[in-house]
């Protein structure tokens, strides 16, 4: 994994994933059946591998389009993203369904239910082993305890970065960047881990308020 690679927005920096070994896990805390991840994403790989994911949440990329997997179901975009540019990428649950959304814009929907128990949120490969790892960038991923409007989605790709909504976006982005979403104490972003990240990835500590762990 490559850190301090160009990133979604001038200034900004990402991750550069191998492929092969590179991730990243933050610890996070458990949300119910309502919840949105949004990501920056750059590839031109045609595998399935894992943008994000947590327990019975998947969110990737397979045959080069966006997908997810959300309690069992299973559902892509129709426009592909392994192009070799950036595409903010967004997945909400409402509780009853699931939806995609693609460079600001709602793509697909699906009936659905999943809850989010677990703590551990990896980022670039799959939760359970070490599979379907990440081929490419992956710059600025949020979580957050509820549904992101079509406003909010649409404004955070337009100002070009998920940390748009934080008054912290305005940091050195060689920093590790942890807060919590003002609006929602319980979201925990993380973004730009320009840090010593190893194979085995990073562990980051939950914060129950905004927080700043500079590069070490």
């Amino acid at each position: 994994m490559t850190l301090a690679q160009p990133g979604a927005v001038a200034g900004n920096t990402a991750m550069t994933f191998n492929g092969t070994t590179g991730y990243v896990v933050a610890t996070v805390q458990p949300l119910g059946v309502v919840f949105s991840i949004e990501a920056w994403v750059k590839t031109v790989s045609t595998v399935f591998m894992e943008i994000a994911e947590i327990n019975n949440i998947q969110f990737y990329v397979n045959g080069g389009s966006l997908g997810a997997n959300v309690g069992g179901v299973s559902f892509s975009a129709f426009t592909p993203v392994n192009d070799g540019k950036w595409h903010h990428v967004v997945l909400i649950s409402t509780g009853a369904a699931g939806a995609l959304y693609l460079d600001g814009r709602f793509n697909v929907s699906v009936s659905a239910v999943a809850s989010m128990p677990g703590t551990a949120f990896y980022i670039g490969r799959y939760w359970g082993s070490a599979l379907n790892f990440f081929n490419g960038s992956i710059d600025d991923v949020a979580i957050y305890p509820r549904v992101l409007s079509l406003a909010e989605i649409n404004a955070h790709y337009t100002l070009g970065s998920a940390l748009a909504f934080d008054a912290m976006d305005d940091l050195p982005f060689r920093q590790l960047l942890l807060a919590a979403d003002p609006a929602n104490a319980a979201a925990i972003v993380v973004g730009d881990a320009s840090v010593a990240v190893g194979i085995e990835g990073i562990v980051i500590p939950a914060a129950p308020a905004p927080a700043m762990l500079p590069c070490t």
